[in-house]
């Protein structure tokens, strides 16, 4: 046999279901302190039938369940499960693979299960027992029991051994009949005591019952001469007094029959109307609910609407506002160039214009020297020099205005070539980008589809989930149901079958004859056990056979002599015998059914053939009618009929004698047999109804696993759709967002190559212009250097160079001056353009943060609108689904109140007239009585006894204990009749006053006596038996100990060796000449020590000396599986590798899992479980299987 599978779910710190597969050899269980590795050796104790909760680390059974977080809601139950590949027969099951289960309620019940059906907890006992894994056994073996094995005294330390040797279940069936001696003692003594007590009793008892008998012999003749006197004065007024009786009877009937239909009518009419004001208020309350649901509803949907626009609007504005920003950000890249280049420049000119200005100030200088030496030609050469000057200064502006156009027109048209290609380059991936975004969208559209269609799907199975939950509900209810009627069944039978073996309500001798113990051959048994009778006849029956229902059939003559013989012998009894070979009977009687006529009695029964002639004696002249007035029609009509029997059990004799009342007991010996007929097949059935419910049960729960494993992948299936159009989506946003990008980039392009081409065709039409004014100056230049060199060549004796240089220099000066405050100008305008862009653009970036802010407040709004009204629509669909049957149930009722109300209408006119008619008929009976009570004082007087005048005289009963007889009709009186009653009564006077009752005492009493001896005998008998089975016990213990034993202290002794290297250790018994009795001690002497006590060991060597004996014990009683919760804990590394080796050794035959922290023990494990506490209070599991 081989551990498979353990399961997990609410057990302690195992909040969700967890499965632990175990494969062959050792498997590792490792975790933290307090990651919950132990809880798992406890739910193995525990399943197995472990009941001290405090060697489970718990108190009550509540400890056992899951109690909850802080984030998770505590569970109702606690179930774990072992699976076993039982293919090896180890358990005494006709099954490959057997599971043991157990659960828990808050409540404090346990369940026990196998195979998944309930079973008791000693039947989970005796299996384990029978297959050696008691629940104390080495299945589980903590660190706490390597301890105790070498602190136990030598007698507790005798426990191991014996549960190594198999015979805890021996041991236990001691204890259980050393109990039941003891209570058979007990028994036995309180039997003698009543035999003490009753012994004197029978014999003062069979005294007075002899008197008794004899007086009331003479007292029955004395009184039946009276009630024939009596009858003829009584014959009269007791028929007409009985006919009235029976109409006041009727009348008084049907009164309180209509009055007792008038009460249910009223408790009808008060129940439904309640019900209907219920069903009114519980209908008013969902309407005003569903009123209420509705409105939220709509509030809930506008908000959610409201909320969607506005997340639009807002989503709108933050990409405009994101646009602007990067288009203010592509202006102000431009401008801060522009401006850097237009900086860089005015330092250039600065530069030159300093240095124009030093230059002329040094030219001016040498001017004022020859400015004396030319004077008088100062006017002409001053006029021509200016002219010339300012030619030159215009030609100047205008040739650097010429160069700085042609430059600028160079760069522009580089820019616009560049702008050109630019624009087709956006043109184009603006285009790509729009057949990308109008791709992404269709697919998230379809995405979308997919997803409502997946969360639709979803929806009806959570509805088919809720169904299956509802239904597994009802089908667990049934369940229990089932088991407990067929629990109530089995005891029923076991009650019976005890019954059966013990035969009340027969009479001592046939219980004697027909026990097992009497050995008796040929006795078929009694009338009542050989006969089948349908419920209904059973009264009439049991009044038709009477006594005869205990008389014992025999198969011959012989054997009833044989059963007299043992009553004589026994002195038991009485018992009467109808042998089938000698018995002749009368043919049955023909009797027809009819009205009222069932037919003879013997008829209604069945029985074997071969037993015929008993029940046609017994049975075949009786006639079975429906009651009394039936019988005194039909008294005459069979002459030969014996007895006519009513289905109540009155009986009327051919003769006109009746019996009747009620009878003392309900419980008959035909109604047990019954009983003890049906009870198998009532059994069968319910355990049928179970197994079939069981059956329900289990496809109920597949069906709702199959049913969550659907929801959970279509949950996954959504999730990855979700996923899936989140990433679509936000594909689409990226996408988008470039398009917009490259959108605002194409219009900036457009816009500026615009621009760029209108200012090309100005710079054109500047250049042009420029040209043909440079023209204009060169030849004016021209005609003024003409007139200058005229007037230079009149006065080339003076120095020219001077005024030369300082003219050009002037000139240069004055165009550098004017190129730096154009210069200037323009960086102010880049400086002002920056300073606005910066100022745009963080304003959008202001906004761009409030807008997100604002989505992320509506998203979240939009997302709780959109939970509440998931909500609210759920709670509306379970208020319509209540509302559909109770509106339907408030109209039944209002028409079953207004049947109700018209049925009271009419019974209370038949009431009032059943009363006047009760009224009539009582007067008329009241005159009647009061003619009859002279008579019947008379009768009292005489006889003692009250003739009841309710009654014709044939019908009247005879009961001696309240004084009531029936007078037989009569015409005349016999002869001699007074004579015979003077000679009566004086002969009782004579004998004086004696016990009526002492017949019966003395037959109760004598019974119970005879009973109380045979119970003494049984006992004594019983407890002779329950000694000879403790000696038998104490062999067979004792064998099995000594021999258990021996073999434990020579694999102690190998094992030692082998974990100490050396050394040696041995047990031995404290006792050795009484075994059975003596404890188990230790001695153990490590290498280079002497021999020394256990508490002279060190911590490791006390370790090793437990861990030797531990699996020494194993050894001797080997076991499947074995759990070792941290028994390595005290080893240290050397030790640890023995520890291992012994460990492999093991492994072949016993299936390992082992709860450790050793890394050394973890090597050698082929599976690794690892625990730990994820979440507060709540264990989680991962596996490892480790290859080779």
């Amino acid at each position: 046999m081989r551990l498979k599978r353990l399961e997990l779910q609410g057990f302690k710190s195992f909040a969700s279901r967890t499965i632990f597969s175990f494969e062959d050899g050792i498997t590792a269980i490792v975790g933290p302190n307090g990651s919950g590795k132990s809880n798992i050796a406890d739910a193995v104790r525990w399943v197995m039938g472990e009941q001290s909760y405090s060697s489970m680390r718990a108190k009550t059974t509540e400890d056992m369940i899951f109690a909850g977080t802080r984030t998770r809601a505590k569970l109702g139950m606690a179930e774990v499960i072992l699976v076993f590949d039982n293919t090896t027969g180890w358990l005494p099951l006709e099954y490959s693979e057997v599971s043991v289960g157990r659960r828990a309620y808050r409540s404090g019940e346990n369940e026990y299960l196998l195979n998944g059906a309930r079973v008791r907890y000693r039947d989970l006992l005796d299996l384990f027992g029978g297959a050696g894994l008691a629940r104390s056994n080495y299945t589980v073996i903590s660190q706490g029991m390597v301890d105790a094995a070498l602190s136990l005294r030598p007698e507790a330390r005798r426990a191991l051994f014996e549960e190594a040797a198999g015979v805890t279940p021996q041991l236990r069936k001691r204890e259980e009949t050393i109990q039941r001696i003891a209570e058979a003692e007990r028994n036995l003594q309180r039997v003698a005591d009543i035999i003490h007590e009753l012994e004197p009793r029978v014999r003062s008892l069979q005294r007075q019952a002899e008197r008794a008998q004899e007086q009331a012999i003479l007292r029955r003749d004395l009184t039946e001469l009276q009630r024939i006197w009596y009858a003829y004065q009584w014959q009269n007024l007791s028929s007409r007094l009985a006919r009235a009786e029976v109409l006041l009877e009727e009348c008084a009937q049907a009164v309180v029959t209509l009055q007792g239909r008038a009460e249910r009518l009223e408790d009808a009419r008060r129940n439904v109307a309640a019900e209907l004001q219920a069903a009114v208020q519980a209908h008013s309350h969902l309407t005003e609910q569903r009123t209420t649901l509705n409105d939220r509803i709509v509030s809930l949907r506008r908000d959610s609407l409201l909320a969607s626009e506005r997340i639009k609007l807002y989503t709108q504005q933050l990409q405009g506002a994101e646009q602007d920003i990067r288009m203010a950000e592509s202006r102000l890249r431009v401008v801060l160039d522009e401006a850097e280049l237009a900086e860089r420049e005015l330092l250039d000119e600065q530069s030159a214009l300093e240095l124009s200005r030093n230059a002329l100030v040094e030219a001016r200088q040498a001017q004022a020297h020859s400015e004396t030496l030319r004077r008088d030609l100062s006017q002409r050469v001053g006029r021509a020099q200016n002219a010339l000057n300012r030619v030159v200064t215009a030609l100047a502006a205008i040739e650097a205005q010429l160069t700085q156009s042609k430059q600028h027109l160079l760069e522009l048209e580089r820019d616009a070539s560049g702008g050109a290609a630019r624009l087709n380059g956006l043109k184009e991936e603006t285009s790509a980008l729009r057949a990308q975004c109008s791709q992404l969208e269709s697919t998230l559209q379809a995405q979308l589809a997919q997803q409502t269609e997946a969360r639709t799907r979803q929806q009806v199975l959570e509805a088919d989930l809720v169904q299956h939950q509802q239904s597994l509900a009802d089908l667990a209810q049934a369940q229990r149901q089932a088991a407990s009627q067929v629990e109530a069944l089995q005891s029923r039978y076991e009650l019976q079958q005890r019954l059966r073996q013990e035969m009340p309500g027969y009479h001592p001798g046939v219980r004697s004859v027909l026990s097992a113990s009497s050995g008796l051959k040929g006795l078929l048994g009694t009338v009542a056990s050989l006969m089948q009778v349908l419920a209904r006849y059973e009264e009439a029956i049991e009044a038709a056979a009477g006594p005869r229902l205990q008389h014992v059939v025999a198969q011959r003559w012989a054997d009833a002599e044989a059963a007299i013989a043992h009553l004589k012998k026994s002195g038991v009894g009485w018992a009467t015998f109808m042998p089938l070979d000698t018995l002749r009977a009368r043919p049955a009687l023909q009797v027809t059914p009819e009205a009222g006529v069932h037919g003879t009695a013997s008829s209604l029964v069945r029985y074997d053939a071969a037993l015929q002639p008993v029940y046609e004696m017994v049975l075949g002249s009786v006639v079975v009618v429906d009651d009394l007035p039936t019988a005194r029609r039909l008294l005459h009509r069979w002459p030969n009929a014996s007895l006519l029997v009513t289905l109540a059990g009155e009986t009327v004799q051919p003769n006109g004698v009746l019996s009747g009342g009620t009878r003392r007991s309900s419980s008959t010996l035909l109604a047990q047999e019954r009983a003890w007929r049906e009870l198998p097949a009532q059994l069968d059935a319910a355990r049928a109804g179970e197994a079939k419910a069981q059956a329900a049960l289990t496809e109920a729960l597949e069906a709702q696993k199959l049913a969550q494993t659907r929801i959970t992948e279509v949950a996954e299936q959504i999730a990855g759709q979700q996923q899936a159009i989140d990433e679509q989506r936000a594909a689409l946003s990226q996408a988008e967002h470039h398009l917009r990008q490259r959108e605002a980039d194409l219009d900036w392009q457009s816009e500026r190559r615009t621009r760029d081409l209108s200012e090309l065709d100005k710079l054109h039409r500047e250049i042009e212009r420029l040209a043909d004014e440079l023209a204009q100056q060169k030849s004016q230049q021209e005609a003024v250097q003409t007139e200058l060199q005229q007037a230079s060549q009149e006065a080339v004796s003076f120095d020219e160079s001077p005024r030369q240089q300082l003219a050009a220099l002037e000139t240069r000066t004055a165009i550098l001056e004017r190129t730096l405050e154009s210069q200037r100008t323009l960086l102010a305008s880049h400086r002002a353009s920056q300073e606005q862009l910066q100022a745009q653009q963080q304003a959008k970036r202001m906004q761009v943060k409030e807008l997100e802010s604002a989505i992320a407040a509506q998203q979240a709004a939009h997302r709780q609108l959109e939970a509440s009204l998931a909500e609210t629509a759920q709670q509306q669909s379970e208020l319509r689904a209540q509302l559909e049957p109770l509106s339907e149930h408030r109209t039944a009722l209002e028409s079953e109140l207004r049947n109700t109300e018209r049925a009271q209408l009419t019974l209370q006119s038949e009431q009032g007239e059943a009363r006047l008619e009760l009224d009539r008929v009582r007067q008329t009976l009241e005159q009647y009585q009061r003619e009859l009570a002279a008579l019947q004082n008379e009768l009292e007087g005489d006889l003692h006894i009250t003739l009841p005048a309710n009654s014709a005289p044939q019908q009247m009963h005879l009961d001696l204990k309240v004084g009531q007889a029936t007078l037989p009709p009569l015409s005349a009186l016999p002869a001699g009749l007074e004579d015979q009653l003077r000679s009566l009564k004086a002969t009782i006077r004579r004998q004086g006053d004696v016990n009526p009752e002492a017949p019966a005492e003395y037959a109760e009493t004598n019974a119970r006596f005879t009973f109380m001896r045979t119970q003494e005998d049984d006992l004594r008998s019983a407890i002779a038996s329950l000694r000879e089975v403790i000696v038998e016990l104490d062999a067979l213990v004792e064998h099995e100990m000594l021999a258990t034993f021996k073999q434990v202290r020579q694999w102690f002794s190998t094992y030692f060796n082998m974990l100490f290297s050396g050394g040696s250790a041995s047990l031995y018994l404290t006792d050795p000449e009484h075994p059975s009795d003596s404890g188990v001690d230790i001695s153990a002497r490590p290498p280079g020590k002497r021999t020394t006590s256990l508490s002279m060991l060190s911590g490791g060597e006390r370790s090793l000396t437990a861990v030797a004996l531990i699996f020494s014990l194993l050894q001797a009683h080997p076991v499947p599986f074995c759990f070792l919760d941290e028994v390595d804990a005290a080893l240290d590394e050397a030790n640890i590798f023995r520890f291992r080796d012994l460990l492999r050794s093991h492994a072949s035959d016993t299936q390992f899992i082992i709860i450790t922290h050793n890394r050394r023990t973890i090597e050698i494990a082929q599976t690794i479980y690892g625990i730990a506490m994820g979440e507060q209070g709540i264990s989680q599991v991962v596996s490892l299987k480790v290859d080779g």
